[in-house]
């Protein structure tokens, strides 16, 4: 499909972009629209630069990415007839990979800049010296303490005893409307068990989180969306923290699904309150967009080269 130029962002609507905006509205700014057209060779230096710095990521962001990536491929291999690949092999794939980010990040630094899409880049590389061998042998831990957890997790457990269930959706990229926004949110997995209950599953290679239940039921909402035919079903949204070796289910209510809907679109609301211009989703200017109150740990976000001396006053 050829890339076609669009003057400002498309508006939509996810859990992930939620928590930014209720976190820090600057960061929300840098992210969702100074970055924009960053990545085209001739935009202005400060566009170029937000998107190259949007791109950064982090060791526990990056390794949750590679997991994620190969537990996906493992459901998948497995839905098409295939054994489940052994603990030896899920962990040797994702080491490689965490190894071969590390040198792209540390060896490539000018090919990245160029094209910061195509190269990995580390926060600590960028901003300081790299990331210490003590981070990258907790990586490494927990790249293979979620693995194991992964197999031995309740999921895949239930994948395998369930007489006939059905994976729905693992881990791929779409969207649905509410009130005619567009909303991403698409769990890691679904699958309906062959008692009629839906399960959605979000694996979590590191603690939990506060937000986890409006998380699952926004993905209640999509299933939903791509199959009328689920509502009023018992959803249960399952939480599993791999590298623990725990998980948490929650039952989905119908009132809970229905409420969410409701929640994301006042939050949409709080969001185009910040634009000048709604019908094209033009934002205000950035003073409109305040850091957060406690800029204590502003050294650890990805556009801190950008608000370092208002930081530091």
């Amino acid at each position: 499909m050829a890339y076609k130029r669009r003057p400002h962002p498309e508006f939509s609507w996810s859990h992930s972009r939620n928590l930014t905006f209720t976190d820090c509205q600057r960061k929300y700014y840098y992210q969702y629209y100074q970055s924009h057209n960053g990545w085209e060779w001739k935009a202005p230096y400060l566009q170029k630069l937000t998107y190259r710095l949007k791109k950064l990521t982090n060791i526990p962001m990056l390794v949750g990415a590679l997991i994620h990536t190969e537990i996906a491929a493992d459901i998948t291999q497995q839905q098409n007839g295939f054994a489940p690949r052994s603990s030896a092999d899920l962990i040797t794939a994702t080491l490689t990979a965490f190894e071969a980010a590390l040198d792209d990040a540390q060896q490539h630094k000018k090919e990245w800049e160029k094209r910061p899409s195509k190269h990995t880049m580390l926060h600590s590389v960028y901003y300081a010296d790299g990331p210490s061998s003590e981070a990258i042998a907790l990586a490494k831990d927990r790249i293979e303490s979620s693995l194991f957890g992964y197999l031995n997790s309740q999921t895949l457990a239930d994948l395998q005893s369930d007489p006939k269930p059905t994976v729905k959706h693992i881990d791929t990229l779409d969207t649905f409307k509410v009130n005619n926004s567009t909303i991403y949110g698409v769990p890691d997995l679904h699958y309906r068990r062959s008692d009629g209950t839906h399960i959605i599953v979000d694996w979590k290679t590191g603690g939990a989180a506060e937000t986890v239940q409006a998380q699952l039921l926004t993905y209640a909402l999509y299933v939903q969306s791509q199959d009328p035919t689920s509502i009023n079903s018992p959803f249960v949204g399952r939480v599993e923290y791999i590298s623990q070796a725990t998980h948490q289910d929650v039952v989905l209510s119908q009132a809970d699904i229905d409420a969410q809907s409701t929640v994301i679109q006042a939050s949409i609301a709080e969001m185009k309150e910040k634009l000048h211009d709604p019908q094209r989703n033009i934002a205000k200017a950035m003073k409109h967009f305040p850091l957060k109150a406690d800029t204590s740990a502003c050294h650890t976000c990805p556009f801190y080269q950008l608000d370092q001396t208002e930081i530091g006053k």
